[in-house]
């Protein structure tokens, strides 16, 4: 019987022992990763601090990053309140002094009945420390969100990229049959008004002749034209509008600024445009350097539309 007790009680201590372990191991694992420790919070840290971790897309397909730059706009509301409260309490804190000062005479010229005045300087001074600190700890909160924004993207930057080209070249496509359909929507209107000046005149000799100008923009009025063109005096063909429009739309699918498209291949301003600087040469070797210089302003031209700033 004794021996039975014994085993139960070793068996309760192994209990105990392993829940101690458990306890112990969960006290020793290493605290979740803090996100500034990342190479993404290097980039808040340089150049422009967190300004350029908030650049946002013009159209923001990925709702995780929308409940990131909620959380954002949070702590920057937050610490705006914050902010008031603590310019209140610092404008409180200018006339405590002076408060006391009143209450303590009023208090000695009454006889000193009750309690004496107490200042309220050391807890607005409490007060105000406390909010700076609290407006400094907003700044940390909003360093570690940029941080998990600039994360999210870069680890899911193919992703990202796929979606918002795919999503260009099918809104691209639509709006070049949306062109094509204004220029035969342009073509049933002029054929219906001729219908129309058809049913009016029928059979006047009239009808023999078509309007003027009909396939140039409002009719090649000037007056007109003007109005939304101003300086083009000549006459604008339609199909050459619409073959404007239809080139619009594919320029601006892939626009970029100069300092975007070297990005973008990696290469720096300079080496996109063929103007970094060179050491003294061979003349062939200079030679090969115009060469290469000029097919980058070639292709330059012909993906932008135009050459770099530098030759224009």
């Amino acid at each position: 019987m004794q021996s039975l007790r014994e085993a139960d009680a070793a068996a309760a201590d192994a209990i105990r022992a392993a829940e101690l372990a458990k306890k112990f191991a969960d006290q020793a694992k290493p605290p979740p990763p803090d996100p500034r420790s990342g190479p993404a919070f290097d980039l808040i840290r340089r150049g422009e601090g967190s300004a350029l971790a908030r650049i946002s897309p013009r159209r923001n397909r990925w709702p995780e990053l929308s409940r990131i730059d909620e959380r954002v706009e949070e702590v920057d509301q937050e610490q705006a309140r914050t902010a008031a409260e603590l310019q209140h309490v610092r404008e409180q804190r200018q006339g405590a002094d002076a408060r006391y000062q009143g209450a303590l005479a009023d208090w000695l010229a009454a006889g000193q009945p009750g309690e004496r005045p107490v200042s309220e300087a050391a807890e607005l001074e409490e007060r105000i420390a406390g909010l700076s600190a609290e407006i400094g700890a907003f700044d940390d909160v909003r360093e570690r969100v940029l941080a998990e924004r600039i994360a999210f993207v870069v680890q899911r930057r193919k992703a990202l990229l796929r979606d918002a080209e795919q999503a260009t070249e099918e809104r691209l496509a639509r709006s070049l049959a949306l062109v094509d359909e204004l220029e035969q929507a342009r073509e049933d209107i002029a054929a219906l008004a001729q219908t129309t000046t058809w049913a009016r005149l029928y059979p006047s000799d009239t009808l023999t002749a078509e309007p003027p100008y009909q396939h140039a923009i409002v009719g090649a009025r000037l007056s007109l034209q003007e109005k939304h063109l101003p300086g083009v005096k000549v006459q604008l063909p339609v199909a050459n509008v619409l073959a404007l429009l239809r080139a619009d739309l594919e320029h601006v699918a892939t626009a970029a600024t100069l300092e975007q498209a070297a990005a973008a291949e990696g290469k720096t301003k300079g080496a996109f445009t063929g103007r970094e600087a060179t050491w003294a040469g061979r003349a062939e070797d200079h030679a090969r350097e115009r060469a290469e210089k000029q097919q980058q302003i070639d292709d330059y031209t012909r993906e932008w539309g135009f050459p770099p700033a530098e030759y224009t």
